[in-house]
């Protein structure tokens, strides 16, 4: 078979994908490129059997090699194929460069540019900096400008200012925006480890604390606050921050924790009883708060698999809590108004749900479904909380 130039163009596509940062890195320190060579010949039957096919072959192995000459490099060996007056054949290619590469790829013109912009930012950039961005290639080579300028900034000041003590907005970085690193705190962690010469990789959320980052306290909706604060209306839903669920003087006997909103504001439960509201994946933040490991806690959220995620998230925090409405037979009693579930599937969680939330668990993978809670009827959730 006749290996064209965009069949060996696309294997060095493949092979620029998995090691792209290893040629910038290459070319970047003056390193020598390690040759990639790709045996051609074709074979005796094959040529003979179409003659014009073998020789467009050859050409257009030709005006490659003549576009880029440093960097590709043809090899001929000598045959007897005397029916077609031919005394040598091309029998491999050896690249030797990353251009010649660029030129041998289907989308190499639009990649060179890209690669070559990337090169330019590595040796503008401070020797710490550039290493750091050779592990972030696609950033390197695809952002525009602006972006990457911020990131240079920002990255730069961070890892000169280990303390700043202000909230995240207020940092002083000239020409970047407020919210720009509450955006891209997960692409700076790597930048910053490499940078800085950490022992321990950064996440995202270290960024805050090693910097002594102050970020305002997250709000928590709920009903019937004047459990907490006295005087405060008690069917409004009100927004407070775990320091006021902290203080209060006498925390409520019971809490119920509804995942969605609109049934957080329709249900009605007993006075004494707390109506958390609406927060889905932040429920750990209740954790915050001493006085809920000694208090009776319900929960109820969508039936599906992230609903029941988040309920076993919350028991790794609060062991004591109750679900709701929230096993198999309540799937089943209310199956006409489930739907598919369009999320990817996840694992099951490996603790935290009981043998009846697990059956629900199964039932609800085993058909794609999801229960939305505010598709149950409001009285039958007045009725499951009251008991």
């Amino acid at each position: 078979m006749l290996r064209s130039c965009r069949e060996i163009g696309c294997r060095l596509a493949r092979a620029f994908q998995k090691h792209g940062s290893e040629w910038l890195a290459r070319e970047y320190l003056g390193k020598p490129w390690a040759p990639i060579r790709f045996v051609l010949k074709p074979e005796r039957q094959e040529v003979l059997g179409d003659i014009a096919a073998y020789r467009a072959w050859l050409e257009s192995w030709k005006r490659i090699a003549a576009d880029c000459p440093q960097e590709v490099r043809l090899e001929s060996e000598p045959v007897r194929w005397l029916q077609a007056g031919i005394r040598e054949t091309l029998a491999a290619v050896e690249v030797l460069g990353a251009r010649g590469a660029f030129a041998l790829m289907p989308e190499g013109p639009a990649l060179a540019k890209r690669y070559a912009r990337a090169l330019v930012r590595l040796r503008g950039a401070s020797p710490c900096l550039a290493a750091a961005l050779l592990h972030q290639t696609g950033f390197l080579m695809e952002s525009e400008p602006d972006e990457f300028d911020r990131l240079c900034v920002a990255v730069t000041w961070l890892s000169r200012h280990e303390k700043a003590g202000c909230f995240v907005r207020e940092l002083p970085i000239e020409g970047v925006d407020s919210k720009w690193l509450e955006r891209n705190r997960s692409l700076a962690a790597p930048i910053l480890t490499e940078m800085m010469g950490l022992a321990e990789p950064l996440r995202a959320a270290d960024i805050e604390t090693r910097w002594a980052l102050r970020t305002p306290s997250p709000l928590i909706r709920v009903r019937h606050a004047d459990i907490l604060v006295p005087g405060l209306p008690a069917e409004a839903m009100v927004a407070l921050p775990p320091e006021v669920f902290e203080a209060a003087i006498r925390p409520p006997r019971r809490v119920a924790v509804l995942e969605n909103l609109q049934t957080g504001l329709s249900i009605r439960v007993r006075p004494d009883t707390l109506v958390v509201i609406g927060m889905g994946a932040a429920v750990d933040m209740l954790a915050r708060v001493s006085w809920m490991k000694h208090t009776c806690i319900r929960y109820m959220g969508d039936l599906d698999q992230h609903g029941l995620a988040i309920l076993a998230r919350l028991r790794g925090w609060l062991p004591g809590v109750q679900s709701v409405l929230m096993d198999r037979s309540a799937a089943e009693r209310f199956a006409h108004l489930a739907v598919a579930d369009p999320t990817r599937e996840i694992p099951c969680p490996a603790e935290g749900l009981t043998e009846s939330e697990l059956a629900l668990w199964d039932y609800l993978r085993s058909g794609r479904l999801r229960l939305e809670q505010e598709r149950i009827p409001i009285a039958i959730l007045n009725e499951a909380f009251a008991s």
